[in-house]
């Protein structure tokens, strides 16, 4: 083997060492504090009100269109609310995506605390657009408890398959 093979064996080897370390070294940056997660996505929420078309007007209508109700629909934004002890942490509205406002909504959000116990107060609901009469079967989540958090720790609140909102946690 040549000298040059050998210094580039010799290169490749320190490369595949060093860069097997890097991989386990933790990659926290030493902060002092803990996370908390929001992450979920929901479908968007059409609000309607329908009424009962009269004869008349069916009779006036192509036979191909002729539907019983007719109804008006816009679709809901969302209120998303954290308070942390008792103080208001994020409040945001969110509206659901595309161009016609007709993709799921998306919630990405972190808050960082100091370590030690919270109380933690999340709620996410729909708001009835401007217009429709309330309604009570609107979506809405909420999830309050005590968290006792370290530093490093990442507490993610979620909504599961099931339909209820959840805390996961991890630790740094």
């Amino acid at each position: 083997m040549t000298r040059t093979r050998l210094m580039a064996a010799l290169v490749a080897g320190l490369l595949v060492v060093g860069t097997a370390f890097a991989a386990r070294v933790p990659m926290t940056l030493g902060g002092t504090e803990a996370t908390l997660r929001f992450s979920w996505r929901v479908d968007g929420v059409v609000v309607e009100e329908c009424r009962t078309r009269t004869a008349a007007e069916l009779e006036a209508m192509p036979v191909h269109m002729r539907s019983p109700e007719a109804c008006i629909g816009d679709l809901a934004t969302f209120d998303l609310r954290v308070e942390v002890n008792g103080d208001a942490m994020l409040a945001e509205t969110l509206i659901p995506g595309g161009a016609r406002g007709d993709r799921p909504v998306f919630v990405f959000e972190e808050i960082t605390v100091p370590p030690g116990s919270h109380r933690v107060s999340v709620e996410f609901q729909a708001r009835t657009p401007e217009g429709f009469p309330e309604s009570g079967d609107i979506v809405a989540y909420r999830w309050e408890g005590d968290l006792d958090l370290n530093v490093g720790d990442v507490a993610l609140v979620t909504i599961s398959e099931s339909g209820v909102m959840e805390v996961r946690r991890s630790s740094g």
